[in-house]
C-alpha cells in the first residue's frame, strides 16, 4: 500500500506541469495539490478535484465542499485584510510546497484551525478559489 501511494505521488508530481488552473507565478500546480491530498489527507484523486482551492507557488488553501455540507468556502480569516469567514465554513486543507513537493500544513475549519507562519493572509480569499479539477 505504501508503494502505491509513493507511485501516485510521484505520478502526480510529474504531471504538476500538465494541469490546468494557473497559479500567481504562471504555473500549474493543481495536479501536485491533488496528489498530496491523495496521499496524505486520505482522499480519493476525484474527490480532491472537486474541491475548490487558491493554489500559488508556495501556498495552497483547498476547501472540502461537503464537509459540513451546504457550506461556504473561503477565507481563513488570517490578520489584517483577510476575508471574513463564513457562517458554515467548509472545512480547509491547508498546504505548503517544499521545492517540488506540497506538504500538507493544516486541517480545520476557518477561524480554529491554526495556520502556518509564512502564508500570505488573503491565501483562500473567495475571489481566488477555483475547481482543483478544472
Amino acid at each position: 500500500m505504501r508503494s502505491c501511494t509513493v507511485i501516485l505521488v510521484v505520478v502526480g508530481l510529474a504531471l504538476a506541469g500538465c494541469g490546468r488552473g494557473l497559479s500567481d507565478s504562471g504555473v500549474s500546480y493543481s495536479a501536485g495539490v491533488i496528489a498530496s491530498l491523495s496521499a496524505n489527507a486520505n482522499l480519493s484523486s476525484a474527490q480532491s478535484s472537486t474541491f475548490k482551492a487558491d493554489v500559488r507557488s508556495r501556498w495552497a488553501a483547498a476547501y472540502d465542499p461537503a464537509v459540513p455540507p451546504g457550506c461556504s468556502p473561503g477565507g481563513l480569516g488570517t490578520g489584517t485584510g483577510a476575508p471574513p469567514i463564513g457562517e458554515r465554513p467548509c472545512k480547509v486543507y491547508v498546504l505548503e510546497r517544499m521545492k517540488t513537493t506540497w506538504f500538507l500544513r493544516a486541517v480545520g475549519v476557518p477561524g480554529q484551525v491554526a495556520v502556518p507562519e509564512g502564508m500570505p493572509s488573503d491565501l483562500g480569499h473567495p475571489d481566488r478559489l477555483a475547481y482543483l479539477g478544472s
